[in-house]
């Protein structure tokens, strides 16, 4: 609702209020996708002129439904001569009998949300804001990523953010100390995570960034710069060493190595480049299907190597059970990449196709394809039924794969696939016998 009176070229005095509008409008708005189940109510008092308006405002938010990610958001706002001054703006969040919460305030002048860079204002028209994290906690994580089931861990720290919203300055320092995290979909929790981040200006640096998964450990090390809002000048390395995963995709150690920095692509273009290895050993894998997306991955220039040991289980109850060995590299770009390198079923492997175990005699997965992460397979396998023997021969990409079978004695295709489908029901010369369970 809008009461009161206002001039388009003199003076204003009117109230503004609302209730119960939802929260996700107002992050779709502002640029952010978040997916926050919550309601915004919102008055302001409008005063002064058209010209230069005085705005006193109050924004109070509760999230919804258990699996909320805060309690409450909470805002109090002025607007007087071009600043915004920000008298308090916080979010909560209560687990248990203790109550976390994270807030901010300071100016915001217009003049500083227009220009770019901060040598152009004095410092009265510049950026005056303080994060306060000391009484935060992990738990508000959620709120930021959509991949987090759902975090826990005191967080310190303080921020002071000057410059202009184009090119900011930050200074300060926020930690983490013991933390714990749930993964979507995964079993295993990151335990024991330990993080120091420093601000010097338009820098970060990590000086802590570490913690276990099971028995395994992960650190991160490095920084990078941001003139302006783009990333500049990174550097990070990070190596973990056999971390213990259980998922639905994934069980077993899994360790790595990566370096991500700038690197010179072409003449005087230069692009981040990921470079290091994945080691897989003693685990299972399983893959139910080709994930779709019409997301492109960024455009990074890679020099990744994947390595099998002797213990690669991969496995589906429904579709293959086999060992595999062997190593793929992948380089080029994410957009061009080349890869090489053979992938290896050692003996002992299966394939279920037409609800029929073949035994695999031979099997490769060669990384050939031109301007692909996808190899080329080439699997021979064999079953034996009653009334023949029947080879499976496999070829093709993994996204389009073709299948061809024979026989001893020799049969037709069609003939293959009624015995195949039919088993002990199937006779020769076109005839069956089929009872109910057949039939069905």
């Amino acid at each position: 609702t809008v009461a009161g009176s206002g001039d388009l070229y003199g003076p204003l005095n009117m109230m503004l209020a609302a209730e119960n509008l939802s929260l996700g409008m107002f992050t779709k708005a502002a640029g952010f996708n978040l997916d926050l189940d919550g309601s915004v109510s919102l008055t302001a008092k409008i005063t002064g002129n058209s010209y230069d308006p005085i705005v006193h405002a109050d924004l109070i938010s509760n999230g919804k439904g258990k699996d909320a990610t805060f309690d409450t958001l909470q805002g109090n706002f002025d607007l007087k001569d071009g600043i915004v001054k920000v008298n308090d703006i916080f979010v909560e969040r209560t687990v248990g009998e203790k109550t976390y919460r994270a807030s901010a305030k300071g100016n915001v002048p217009l003049s500083a949300m227009m220009a770019r860079d901060p040598s152009e204002l004095n410092d009265s028209e510049q950026l005056d804001v303080t994060l306060k994290l000391d009484e935060a906690d992990l738990s508000l994580l959620p709120v930021l990523s959509d991949f987090v089931a759902w975090a826990m861990g005191p967080m310190q720290g303080e921020l002071k953010i000057t410059g202009t919203a184009a090119n900011p300055r930050v200074n300060g320092t926020i930690s983490i100390l013991d933390g714990t995290t749930k993964i979507k979909n995964v079993k295993s929790l990151i335990e024991h995570m330990n993080m120091t981040l420093n601000f010097t200006g338009n820098r970060m640096t990590v000086e802590r960034f570490d913690g276990n998964i099971g028995s395994g450990t992960y650190k991160l090390e490095g920084g990078f710069g941001f003139a302006g809002l783009a990333p500049t000048d990174y550097d990070f390395k990070f190596i973990a060493d056999k971390l213990q995963i259980k998922s639905t995709f994934y069980e077993g150690p899994l360790s790595m190595e990566f370096q991500f920095n700038e690197a010179e692509f072409f003449r005087d273009r230069r692009l981040p480049k990921l470079a290091g290895h994945i080691d897989l050993d003693n685990c299972q894998i399983t893959v139910p299907s080709i994930p779709e997306s019409d997301d492109e991955l960024p455009h990074l220039m890679l020099d990744v190597k994947l390595n099998l040991g002797d213990k690669v289980h991969f496995y589906s109850p429904y579709l293959y059970d086999m060992k595999l060995t062997g190593m793929a590299h992948f380089e080029g770009t994410t957009q061009h990449p080349k890869s090489s390198g053979t992938i290896s079923v050692k003996r002992g492997g299966t394939l279920n196709y037409l609800k029929t175990i073949f035994k695999i005699r031979e099997g490769e997965a060669l990384f050939n394809q031109f301007d692909s992460f996808f190899p080329s397979l080439l699997f021979d396998a064999e079953a034996k039924l009653t009334q023949a023997k029947v080879f499976l021969h496999l070829d093709g990409t993994l996204n389009n794969m073709n299948f061809t079978l024979t026989s001893s004695p020799e049969m037709t295709q069609e003939e293959i696939m009624q015995l195949l489908t039919l088993r002990d029901a199937y006779q020769k010369n076109g005839e069956t016998e089929l009872d109910a369970q057949d039939i069905l």
